[in-house]
């Protein structure tokens, strides 16, 4: 049983990861573009994108993984079926 845990969580991080690697420069090119159209400079844009993608991808990480600690049958619905 206790292995069977070690594996579904495995698997919750190797998925986050994977939805962390895609979110991180999506937010990147939103957020630089944004600024960019709003008038700055292209490296303020993307250095401006950089912090902030980094900080909104490891808060929600943070928040996900505090979620899943708290109560781990919770998380389940967030991660869907279709695995």
């Amino acid at each position: 049983m206790e292995s069977e845990q070690k594996n579904y969580a495995k698997q919750i991080y190797r998925r986050w990861a994977l939805q962390y690697a895609l979110a991180f420069p999506l937010l990147l090119a939103l957020l630089a573009t944004v600024q960019y159209v709003k008038g700055q400079g292209l490296v303020n844009a993307l250095l401006f994108a950089a912090i902030w993608s980094l900080f909104s991808v490891i808060v929600h990480g943070l928040v996900r993984l505090r979620n899943l600690r708290k109560n781990p049958a919770c998380v389940l619905g967030d991660q869907g079926e279709d695995s």
